[in-house]
Formats: structure tokens, C-alpha cells, sequence
């Protein structure tokens, strides 16, 4: 049986999970001390470069070697997302994906605040078209 109802693992220090997925954190608000906005963004997430890989055979942690993947290398995320990219006490490093889903919510306000831009020139751009056209028109009557 496990210690948390409605969850299928409860750890109590660290844990591994190949394959990519999610877990669920502890989020609510009673629980933290605010500190700021997290900053990073589209700048951030057009750095990453997503990778297919297998885990090489007999690697000390014993992942399955045949199945394919597809992720990120932490070595070249840590460059963007230290905060993402933990040394493990074997020397190896692991990934935590939260920092770059949280960077992906901020890109894509960062690309929605520009697409209004983008709209509101566009339209302004029409409005001085059909300004033109109908300039056009009454020089050729």
C-alpha cells in the first residue's frame, strides 16, 4: 500500500524514470516563500537541440539499451538551464525537465505578445492599403 493515496510511488529521497514523462509536485502556494518570476524563455528553449538516442548496452545504471529515446544531452542543457542539471554521486548527471516546461509557458507569451504586435501592424498596414486604393480609384475617374 502506499504512504500518499491516489499516487503509484512515493519516493522518500531520490528516484530514476527513463522515458520521459511526468511527475506530480507539491505546488501550493501555503507551502512557499515566493522569490521572484522565473525569467527564461524563447531565447532559452531556441538554444535546446532535442536528440534520438538509445542508452549505450551495459551502462552502470542498467537502462535498457534497446528501446529509443528522445530527449536532451545535460551536458549541453546545462549550459542553458544549470538549474535543470544535478551531478549524481556516480558522477553522472541528471535532467529535470520542470525548469524548460516552465521556460516553454514564458516563450510562449513571449511569441503571443508579439503576434499581437504583429497583428495590430498588419492591421494599420491594411487600413493605409485601402487609404491608397481608394486614392488610386479617384485618380483614375
Amino acid at each position: 500500500t502506499s504512504a500518499a493515496p491516489g499516487y503509484n510511488l512515493v519516493v522518500n529521497g531520490t528516484a530514476a524514470k527513463t522515458g520521459g514523462g511526468s511527475w506530480s509536485t507539491l505546488s501550493d502556494v501555503r507551502m512557499k516563500d515566493l522569490t521572484g518570476e522565473y525569467q527564461k524563455g524563447l531565447n532559452e528553449i531556441l538554444q535546446l537541440k532535442p536528440v534520438t538516442f538509445t542508452y549505450k548496452a551495459g551502462n552502470p545504471r542498467e537502462l535498457n539499451s534497446n528501446e529509443p529515446q528522445i530527449g536532451f544531452v545535460a551536458q549541453d542543457v546545462q549550459k542553458i538551464f544549470p538549474e535543470a542539471v544535478t551531478e549524481c554521486k556516480d558522477g553522472y548527471l541528471d535532467f529535470n525537465i520542470h525548469a524548460v516546461n516552465v521556460a516553454l509557458v514564458n516563450a510562449v507569451k513571449e511569441l503571443k505578445a508579439e503576434n499581437q504586435e504583429l497583428k495590430m501592424a498588419n492591421e494599420k498596414y491594411e487600413e493605409r492599403l485601402t487609404e491608397i486604393e481608394n486614392i488610386l480609384r479617384e485618380l483614375k475617374k
